[in-house]
């Protein structure tokens, strides 16, 4: 099989209209090359390898990811890995994919670069854009309410302004930022 033509679609959220989406592009892409189709997780990792809309392997791998991945992607010589979402996404892959060993193409699919909330409302209302005390304010009482997934994403940033600047570098690095305007 020819290994010169590949690129990675990944995705760190696997559900919902981002999934969707990865998935209609990892199907329009593959007839033109092939697609290695990386769903991330930080204790898992499923690879699909797509040719001409057909799905030619599947594998689930547990444990340390990131190494498995650079593999992966040595493997298919892969150039470029575009990113449909990094809201599960840890340091280490982060690290990685900013590397330079890739280029790297990042499509935003909501708020989440500016809210951690990811859709920038509170009490199911929308925040208007709020100002950074009330975003910090909001931060806390995520921390408040929560545990689990929300309290590990933002507890390690201690306001707004460095959540941003985190996810804002990682944008301003990107080779590619697509940001789609209409959901059909």
């Amino acid at each position: 099989m020819k290994h010169s033509n590949c690129i990675c679609i990944m995705s760190t959220v696997l559900e919902g209209g981002t999934h969707r989406h990865y998935m209609e592009m990892a199907e329009m892409y593959s007839f033109r090359c092939q697609v290695l189709l990386v769903e991330y997780d930080e204790n898992f990792m499923i690879t699909k390898l797509i040719s001409h809309g057909k799905l030619l392997g599947e594998k689930i791998l547990f444990g340390n990811c990131t190494e498995k991945l650079y593999l992966k992607l040595e493997k298919w010589h892969v150039k470029l890995v575009h990113l449909h979402h990094f809201m599960y996404m840890n340091d280490i892959l982060r690290n990685f994919l900013l590397s330079g060993r890739y280029k790297l193409a990042v499509t935003l699919h909501d708020y989440y670069v500016v809210c951690p909330r990811v859709n920038m409302t509170k009490n199911g209302k929308y925040c208007y854009e709020a100002c950074d005390n009330e975003c910090n304010a909001c931060m806390n009482d995520s921390l408040a309410e929560s545990s689990g997934d929300l309290e590990c994403r933002i507890s390690r940033f201690p306001d707004i302004v460095s959540w941003r600047k985190y996810w804002f570098e990682f944008l301003y690095k990107a080779d590619y930022v697509f940001v789609p305007s209409s959901d059909q």
